[in-house]
């Protein structure tokens, strides 16, 4: 499911109906979006989360991270 709102907030949806991605503005006059992913389970975890300036992290399922994006370079965790 898509769901775009006037505020330039975007949710999709897993078939089950649970959020799967949402996109926020950063504001008016601010380029950008803030992102967060989530599986699709009950608990509801979060997978990855995205700043607008490129920045982020993922997880594993178990929760420990396995990426982190800064600016100008890419830290990858080789553990689950």
């Amino acid at each position: 499911m898509f769901n775009k709102y006037n505020d330039l907030n975007l949710v999709l949806s897993y078939p089950s109906g649970r959020v799967a991605i949402v996109t926020s503005s950063c504001g008016v006059g601010r380029p950008g979006y803030y992102t967060i992913a989530y599986d699709d389970t009950p608990e509801q975890r979060m997978l990855a989360a995205f700043t607008p300036s490129g920045r982020g992290c993922c997880y594993h399922e178990n929760g420990n991270r396995c990426l982190i994006e800064y600016f100008c370079f890419v830290v990858i965790f080789n553990y689950s």
